[in-house]
């Protein structure tokens, strides 16, 4: 079982090599999306996950940028359909639409951060693909398993919205958030640098999920492997609680030259007055730079796996 752990992990980091350049701009296209950062995250980790986990089906070269693109945008689709939010079929998209007109890119572009979220699902994965990331017609609809017709019906559709609406985009911020008794007993924890006292606040069976890179089960091994190795860090941090688009999670924030610069974002789960499970987001960069940007400070970003800097 070692070696093959081992092995699997040598594979995810040949992978995690060769798909690296990709990876910013497929958050970014996750965050389009979703409109969500926390969403973004997890989209953009399972799309690495089933596509990394699908590479020994395919038996033809694929464009692994496409490859990328074509998965997150199919699970998205499903995560539509399954929230019922996305009752579009395929045929729809072949309806006679908007006759075309042509629409200067930079427009769409000007709008899109405002207008996106508006349009239905794959008017909205059409005009991303084509208008943002660039992608050829026959890439998208190669993406989509439709048709270039449709994409092209789609863009109309979709470029009609953008040019003929004028909503705004609601504010995005950061705020405080209060802490329950428990996860204000995980602050002072951390902040006194006390792992035995982080772990009595786990549950037997918790589990700590350093995202897209490792996952420990149990309190015990929790506390002998995560917690033993973040004690040891040299680099004073300090812990505050905030809450972004709902989401509540803790920021940890280290000192240099005088200024807070992010270092990691945690998100906790209680039940029953423990902590179940913990999502630590130190190797996601893109989240990180993100929510520092909202907080007016720095982010001291990691790469996307151990002995990764990655780009700062």
């Amino acid at each position: 079982m070692q070696s093959l752990q081992k092995g699997a992990r040598n594979l995810r980091n040949e992978f995690e090599e060769l798909i690296v350049q990709f990876r910013p701009d497929l958050w970014k296209y996750c965050l389009y999306l979703t409109r969500s950062p926390w969403d973004a995250e997890d989209l953009s980790q399972d799309t690495i996950i089933k596509a990394f986990s699908h590479m020994s089906h395919l038996y033809q070269v694929v464009n692994l940028k496409s490859y990328l693109f074509r998965i997150a945008s199919n699970l998205w689709i499903d995560w539509c359909r399954r929230a019922k939010r996305f009752q579009q079929t395929s045929a729809a998209l072949e309806e006679s639409l908007l006759p075309s007109t042509e629409v200067d890119q930079l427009d769409v572009l000007d709008s899109i951060e405002v207008l996106i979220r508006y349009l239905p699902p794959k008017q909205r994965i059409a005009v991303l693909l084509a208008d943002v990331f660039e992608f050829r017609l026959r890439e998208t609809a190669d993406m989509l398993s439709t048709t270039e017709g449709a994409i092209k019906a789609a863009l109309s559709r979709a470029r009609s919205t953008l040019r003929s609406s004028s909503l705004e985009e609601p504010k995005t911020a950061v705020k405080m958030k209060v802490p329950s008794p428990l996860i204000d007993a995980y602050l002072r924890a951390f902040n006194e640098r006390d792992p035995d006292a982080i772990a009595a606040l786990l549950n037997e069976n918790a589990v700590a999920d350093i995202v897209g890179v490792s996952q420990e089960y149990g309190r015990d091994t929790i506390r002998s492997n995560s917690l033993a190795d973040w004690v040891r860090d040299p680099v004073p941090s300090r812990a505050v609680y905030l809450e972004l688009d709902g989401t509540s999670f803790v920021a940890v924030y280290s000192v240099r030259d005088g200024q807070d610069v992010l270092e990691t974002l945690i998100r906790l789960d209680e039940t029953d007055g423990l902590i179940t499970y913990t999502n630590e987001y130190y190797f996601c960069p893109e989240l990180l730079i993100w929510v520092a940007h909202l907080l007016y400070v720095e982010a001291d970003t990691h790469g996307y796996f151990w002995g990764d800097r990655g780009e700062e």
